[in-house]
């Protein structure tokens, strides 16, 4: 073999051993939310980090439930939020799980008797994203937290938890968009009442998202 040839043999062999090694390099293990060979879209298992979102749509429908005694429907009403998220919660095999804190906010107006009911809530959440191996990925999970409650008669705080899923769209490396359901359950006491009486809000919520991974 001459030289020359040596020479041009070593180099096919360090550029066959780069290129072997660019996916690698460009994904790494997937977790810094790179490059992983399919469109160049993230697969949330494959980022790890912090995320922030915005969320905007719709309280739909429910119902206070006063004292056990009796209930009131609740229309549809305007929805809005926030949340701030970290992927890839426990690393490795866990990286389908993600942690959530969640603020949101519905105002929605009692049917048939007029007034309106102000809910906040607070909650931590646990996602579970199963990963279909393209950037449409579906979700489930649940959560608990803190509600609060304005009737324009009272204002209270209490319990709440929620379930829910829906779907994120992997945009790019960076951008996210969401469609997202949550039923959400609130317990109140109202304390300014003889007896302490009950309250309970329930309701169904659809909303969209548009969310940012660090």
């Amino acid at each position: 073999m001459s030289m020359r040839t040596g020479t041009l043999a070593v180099s096919a062999m360090a550029l066959l051993t780069a290129a072997g090694t660019l996916p690698a390099t460009a994904g790494g293990d997937g977790r810094d939310g790179g490059y992983d060979g399919y469109g160049g879209y993230d697969r949330p298992s494959r980022h790890e980090g912090p995320y922030i979102s915005g969320i905007l749509g719709g309280a739909l429908g429910g119902e206070v439930d006063f004292d056990n005694t009796f209930e009131v429907d609740l229309q549809s009403g305007m929805l809005f939020g926030a949340t701030l998220g970290y992927d890839n919660l426990f690393g490795g095999s866990g990286g389908d799980v993600r942690a959530e804190a969640e603020f949101s906010h519905r105002s929605q107006d009692f049917d048939g008797i007029g007034g309106d009911v102000d809910l906040s809530a607070l909650m931590g959440n646990i996602w579970y994203d199963f990963d279909m191996n393209g950037p449409l990925v579906p979700y489930a999970g649940a959560g608990l937290g803190i509600g609060f409650i304005d009737d324009n008669v009272d204002e209270e705080s209490g319990f709440a938890w929620q379930f829910g899923g829906g779907f994120n769209y992997h945009m790019s490396r960076h951008f996210m968009l969401g469609l997202n359901y949550r039923y959400l359950m609130a317990d109140f006491e109202v304390n300014d009442v003889p007896g302490d009486p009950e309250v309970d809000y329930s309701g169904h919520q659809l909303s969209a998202s548009l969310g940012y991974k660090f």
